[in-house]
C-alpha cells in the first residue's frame, strides 16, 4: 500500500508550512516521541525517581530499548550498548583497545569531527600513525585504498558508512574484507545512515557500529547505539567503567563485567528520554 503522506506529515509538526531538510543534522521529532517525553516527565513529576518501581521500570525500558535497536540490525541485543551519542559510541571502541606507539589506524579524509576528533587525539596521546585516503579515492575504491595501506601494524580501520559532507555511501562491506586480511577491526560512523537506508551491521562484516537517535531516526538527543560483534567485544576493555559496566561491585572498585555489549554503557543514562525515543522507533517501524 502506498505511503500515506498526509498521515506522515501529520505526524512531523515542524513540516508544516516549512521545508525541512536537515535530517542529516536533526531530525524532526515525531508526535509520539513527543508524547512519551511528556508523559516520562509527568511520571518523574509524580513519583519518586529512585523509588524500586521506578528504577525496575526505568531498567526495563533501556532493556526494552536495547531490544528495539537490535530489531532495527537485525541482530540480537546482547550486541547492542545505548549510549548518548554517536561520538559516545566511537569513543569507547577507540580508546577501548590497547594501543603502542607505531600502531596504525586508516581512516578518510570525508570524517565528520565526531570520528576524526577521536582519532587524532589518539595519535597525538598515543603515538599511532593515521593513514588518510583522500575524498576521491574512498569514494572511487575503499576497498583497494584500505587493501594498499593497511599492513602488520594496522589494528583499526574507523569510516563513515555515508560521508556527512558529500552524501556518498561508502564501500564499508569492501573495506571491513581488506581490514580482517590484516586482523584490523572496522569501526563504522553510521550517524547519516541508520534511518536512511536498511543497515544490517553484521552482514556488512564491520566490528563496530555507532549511531544517534536524533537525525533519521527522529528521536530526542542524548541517546544513541553501538553495535559491536562478539569478536570485537573481545578486544575491548572498558575505559569509562562505573555502576553500569557489570555486578559484583565490591569495595575498591573490583566488579564483574557484562558478558553483553551493555559493559561500554554510561551510568546514570537519561531515562526520560528513553520513551521518546522508543516511540519514534516505533512509529517508523509500522511505516
Amino acid at each position: 500500500m502506498p505511503l500515506d503522506r498526509e498521515f506522515v506529515r501529520a505526524a512531523l509538526p515542524s513540516l508544516e508550512g516549512q521545508t525541512y531538510l536537515n535530517t542529516g543534522g536533526a531530525g524532526p521529532l515525531t508526535v509520539a516521541a513527543a508524547r512519551a517525553l511528556h508523559a516520562a516527565v509527568e511520571r518523574s513529576l509524580g513519583a519518586g525517581r529512585m523509588s524500586l518501581a521506578a528504577v525496575e521500570s526505568g531498567e526495563a525500558m533501556v532493556a526494552g530499548l536495547r531490544a528495539d535497536i537490535a530489531t532495527l540490525l537485525g541482530d540480537v541485543p546482547e550486541h547492542i550498548a545505548v549510549t548518548v551519542n554517536t561520538t559516545h559510541g566511537v569513543n569507547a571502541v577507540v580508546w577501548g583497545m590497547d594501543w603502542t606507539p607505531g600502531d596504525v589506524v586508516v581512516t578518510t579524509a570525508l570524517e565528520h569531527p565526531g570520528l576524526a576528533a577521536p582519532l587524532a587525539t589518539l595519535a597525538r596521546r598515543r603515538g599511532v600513525h593515521l593513514e588518510v585516503i583522500g575524498a576521491e579515492e574512498a569514494q572511487a575504491d575503499l576497498a583497494g585504498a584500505v587493501a594498499r595501506l593497511a599492513g602488520p601494524r594496522t589494528r583499526l580501520v574507523a569510516l563513515s558508512h555515508v560521508a556527512y559532507g558529500t552524501g556518498a555511501l561508502l564501500d564499508v562491506a569492501g573495506a571491513a574484507r581488506a581490514a580482517r586480511s590484516v586482523g584490523a577491526l572496522t569501526l563504522v560512523d553510521g550517524a547519516q545512515t541508520v534511518g536512511a537506508i536498511p543497515v544490517a551491521p553484521a552482514s556488512l562484516g564491520v566490528d563496530a557500529y555507532a549511531f544517534p537517535a536524533h537525525k533519521w531516526l527522529l528521536g530526542p538527543e542524548g541517546l544513541g547505539g553501538l553495535w559491536i560483534s562478539e569478536g570485537c567485544r573481545e578486544r575491548l576493555d572498558v575505559t569509562f567503567a562505573g555502576y553500569e559496566s557489570g555486578t559484583d561491585h565490591v569495595p575498591g572498585g573490583a566488579f564483574t563485567p557484562w558478558p553483553a555489549a551493555r559493559r561500554l554503557e554510561l551510568s546514570t543514562l537519561p531515562f526520560d528520554l528513553v520513551p521518546a525515543w522508543r516511540a519514534s522507533l516505533a512509529w517508523l517501524a509500522a511505516l
